[in-house]
C-alpha cells in the first residue's frame, strides 16, 4: 500500500512541475546567448540542469520589473525546478566581460542581482560567474559569486578543468537549497573527463558564433581541408577553438593569404597555423607587417623572413619594442655585428622570444666561466645561436662534464666549444656515447679518441651510418687496413665527415692520374690522410704545377708525392717559394735546388729562421759559403739535423781534422758515431 502511494505521489508531483512557474511563462526564449563564451559555458549546464527542456529555452528574456532600467531583464541563464522550493528560480549570470571587475560594473551587477530576485518566487538564487579576482564589497545571501580562470576555444582539458570546478563550488554552495535529486546528479557530473553537447546545446554555440561573424568548427575544418591542411593540423589548429571558430571570410583567408604571399608553402602556412593559432587573431596592418617590415630593416631578405616564420610563426607575436629591439641590442653589445645579428635571427628565430635575464646573459656568463673569451662567445652565438636557448643544468653543464670524463682537460673542452659550439646540443644518448663506442670499436684507445675529439669536435655530430661507417669502408676498399684506417681516423678526424663522392673519390683519382699506383696512393693518404681534404684546384695541382716549374721532371714529382705527400701541405707563399729563395740566396743553383727538393722533399718544410738559417752560420764558419752550399745541394739532410748535433759532431771532426767527413758523419748513430770517432 505504502509503495502504491509512494507511486501515486511521485506521478503527481511530476505533473506537478510539467507546468512551468507563472514566473517563467512571463518569460520567452531569446534564440541566442549573448556571447560565444557565455554560450560555451552554459549551454552544457542548462543540458544538466533542465534535461527535458531544449537547452534554447533557459537563455530567456522577461519584462522589465518595476525599478528596472532595461526593455527587458534578461538573465544569462534561467532554470526552475531545481531547487528546493519547486517554483524558485535559479539564475546564472557569466560576467566575462573586464568592465564587470570595475566599480559601476559591481553596482550594476548588484542593481540586476536585486531585479532578479524581486521578480522570482521567495527562495529563489544567483549564481554569478566571473574572471574577475576581487569579490564584490556586498553580497546577498541569495547571491553566490564563483570566480573562475579564463579559457581558449578548443582547450578541452583546462575548459573540463573549469566546469568541474563549477559544478563543485555549485553543490557547496547551494547543497541546503538544491532539491535531493539534482544534488546527487550534480555530484554524480563533478570530475567528469569529457563534456558531450547535445545537437540542441551545439546549435546554441553556432548560434552565437553566426551572430559575432564567426563560422562553426565544421565549417572551419571543411575550410581548412581545402586549403591543403591535413587531418594533424586542422585538429591542431581546431583545438585553439572550442566548438566556434574564426571567421572564414574575415580572419582566416586573408591571413593564409598573406602567409602565402609572404612566401610560405601550403603546407607551411598550415604547419605554422597550427603550431601558432593565436597568429589569426593578429591584424595584418597592425601587427603582422610591422614585424615583418623590422626584420627586413634588420637584414634579412624575404626568403629568410619566410623561412624563419615557417620554423617559428611565434616571432610574429613578440613585441618589438619588448623584445625583438632588446634581444637585438643585446645583441650587438655582445659583439656581434649587424650582419651577425641578422644572420643568427635568420638561423635561430626562437632567440627573438628568450628572455635576457633569464636566458641569454646566464647562458653566456655559464660560457665565459667555462673558458672562453668574450669574442669566442660572440663567436659562439653567431655560428650557432640554438646554443643560447639551451638549458645550463639539463643540456650545457652535463655535456662539459661528460667531455671532461672523456678525458679532455677544461682547457680542451672550452677550446672544443668555441671551435665547435654545435657540440653543447647533441643529444648524449643519440650522438655522443654511440659515436665514441664506434670509434673505440674501430681500433682508437680512448686516449686517441679524446684527443681526437679535441682536435675535431665536430666529429660528434657525425652520423654513424651516412658518415662514419662508409668512410672507413670506402678506404677499407681502396686498400687501407684497418689499422691504417684507426691511424687515419686519429691523425685527420676531418676526414670523416668529407663526402666520398665529392671529396674522396675525385681526390684519389687525381693521384692516380698524377701516375701513382693504387698501392702508392693508398700508402700516401695513410702516411698524410689530410691529403684528402685538399682542394684539387687550389692545393694539389698548383703544388705539382710548381715542383714542375721548378725544373724537376713529372717523374722525380711522382716520386717526391709518393714518399713525401706532405709535400701538399706546404704553403706556396709562405714555404715553398721563400725556401727556394734562401737557397738560391745560399748559392745553390736552380738544377741544384731541383735535384736538392728530389733527394730530401723534406727540405722543403723547413723554417728558415729556426732551421736553415742557424745551421747555414755553423757551416759557413766551418767551410766558408762555397763549400757550404756545395754541401747542402749533396747532402739537403744536413739542414734538418738539430744544431746541436751539428755544432758538437762538427766540433769533435775538427779536433780530428776532418771536417770534411761531416756529411757522411752526420748520417750515422750516435753509437756509430763514437764508434768511428771517439774510440781511436
Amino acid at each position: 500500500m505504502r509503495s502504491v502511494a509512494r507511486c501515486l505521489q511521485h506521478r503527481f508531483f511530476r505533473q506537478l512541475t510539467t507546468v512551468p512557474p507563472a514566473w517563467w511563462r512571463q518569460g520567452w526564449s531569446r534564440q541566442r546567448a549573448g556571447s560565444v563564451a557565455e554560450a560555451e559555458l552554459l549551454a552544457p549546464l542548462a543540458q544538466l540542469l533542465m534535461p527535458r527542456t531544449p537547452p534554447l529555452e533557459l537563455f530567456r528574456s522577461f519584462p522589465s520589473p518595476p525599478g528596472w532600467a532595461g526593455n527587458y531583464l534578461e538573465p544569462d541563464l534561467a532554470a526552475h525546478g531545481t531547487l528546493r522550493i519547486p517554483e524558485a528560480a535559479l539564475f546564472i549570470e557569466y560576467d566575462g566581460y573586464w568592465r564587470h571587475g570595475e566599480k559601476a560594473g559591481f553596482e550594476t551587477d548588484q542593481l540586476k542581482n536585486a531585479a532578479l530576485l524581486a521578480f522570482a518566487p521567495p527562495g529563489s538564487k544567483v549564481i554569478r560567474v566571473s574572471h574577475t579576482a576581487s569579490k564584490p564589497v556586498s553580497c546577498d545571501n541569495n547571491v553566490l559569486w564563483f570566480c573562475v580562470g579564463a579559457w581558449r576555444r578548443g582547450d578541452q582539458k583546462a575548459f573540463l578543468v573549469i566546469f568541474n570546478y563549477l559544478l563543485a563550488q555549485t553543490v557547496d554552495g547551494l547543497q541546503e537549497d538544491l532539491n535531493q535529486e539534482m544534488l546527487r546528479k550534480l555530484q554524480g557530473q563533478t570530475g567528469r573527463k569529457t563534456l558531450h553537447l547535445t545537437v540542441d546545446s551545439k546549435s546554441i554555440v553556432d548560434a552565437a558564433t553566426k551572430a559575432k561573424g564567426r563560422n562553426t568548427r565544421e565549417e572551419i575544418s571543411s575550410f581548412l581541408h581545402g586549403q591543403g591542411f591535413t587531418a594533424i593540423h586542422r585538429s591542431m589548429m581546431l583545438e585553439s577553438q572550442l566548438s566556434a571558430g574564426q571567421s572564414i571570410d574575415n580572419n582566416l583567408k586573408p591571413k593564409l593569404q598573406w602567409l602565402s604571399q609572404l612566401g610560405l608553402s601550403k603546407s607551411q602556412v598550415a604547419k605554422a597555423v597550427a603550431a601558432f593559432p593565436k597568429v589569426l587573431g593578429y591584424r595584418i596592418e597592425q601587427n603582422l607587417k610591422p614585424k615583418v617590415q623590422w626584420l627586413l630593416d634588420l637584414g634579412l631578405n624575404k626568403t629568410q623572413i619566410a623561412k624563419a616564420v615557417a620554423c617559428k610563426p611565434q616571432i610574429l607575436g613578440y613585441s618589438i619594442e619588448q623584445n625583438l629591439k632588446p634581444t637585438v641590442q643585446w645583441l650587438g653589445d655582445l659583439g656581434l655585428t649587424k650582419t651577425q645579428v641578422a644572420k643568427t635571427v635568420a638561423t635561430s628565430p626562437a632567440i627573438l622570444g628568450l628572455s635576457i635575464e633569464q636566458n641569454l646573459k646566464p647562458t653566456v656568463q655559464w660560457l665565459l666561466d667555462l673558458g672562453l673569451t668574450k669574442t669566442q662567445v660572440a663567436k659562439t652565438v653567431a655560428t650557432s645561436p640554438a646554443i643560447i636557448g639551451l638549458s645550463i643544468e639539463q643540456n650545457l653543464k652535463p655535456t662539459v662534464q661528460w667531455l671532461l670524463d672523456l678525458g679532455l682537460s677544461k682547457t680542451h673542452v672550452a677550446k672544443a666549444v668555441a671551435t665547435s659550439p654545435a657540440i653543447l646540443g647533441y643529444s648524449m644518448e643519440r650522438n655522443l656515447k654511440p659515436t665514441v663506442q664506434w670509434l673505440l670499436d674501430l681500433g682508437l684507445s680512448k686516449t686517441q679518441v679524446a684527443k681526437t675529439v679535441a682536435r675535431k669536435p665536430n666529429v660528434l655530430g657525425y652520423s654513424i651510418e651516412q658518415n662514419l661507417k662508409p668512410t672507413v669502408q670506402w678506404m677499407l676498399d681502396f686498400g687501407l687496413t684497418t689499422t691504417q684506417v684507426a691511424k687515419v681516423v686519429a691523425t685527420s678526424p676531418a676526414n670523416l665527415g668529407l663526402s666520398i663522392e665529392q671529396n674522396l673519390k675525385p681526390t684519389v683519382q687525381w693521384l692516380l692520374d698524377l701516375s701513382l699506383s693504387k698501392a702508392q696512393v693508398a700508402n700516401a693518404v695513410a702516411s698524410k690522410p689530410q691529403i684528402l681534404g685538399y682542394s684539387i684546384e687550389k692545393n694539389l695541382k698548383l703544388t705539382v704545377q710548381w715542383l714542375l716549374d721548378l725544373g724537376l721532371s713529372k717523374t722525380q714529382v711522382v716520386k717526391i708525392v709518393a714518399s713525401k705527400p706532405q709535400i701538399f701541405g706546404y704553403s706556396i707563399e709562405h714555404n715553398l717559394k721563400p725556401t727556394v729563395q734562401w737557397l738560391l740566396d745560399v748559392g745553390l743553383s736552380n738544377s741544384q735546388i731541383a735535384k736538392a727538393v728530389t733527394t730530401f722533399p723534406p727540405i722543403l718544410g723547413l723554417s728558415i729562421e729556426k732551421n736553415c738559417k742557424p745551421k747555414c752560420v755553423l757551416l759557413f764558419g766551418a767551410f766558408g759559403p762555397d763549400y757550404s752550399a756545395q754541401m747542402i745541394a749533396r747532402f739537403p739532410q744536413i739542414l734538418s739535423y738539430s744544431r746541436d748535433r751539428l755544432t758538437w759532431r762538427l766540433s769533435v771532426l775538427a779536433g780530428r781534422n776532418e771536417t770534411m767527413k761531416l756529411a757522411a758523419a752526420m748520417s750515422l748513430s750516435p753509437f756509430a758515431f763514437q764508434k768511428r770517432f771517439l774510440c781511436d
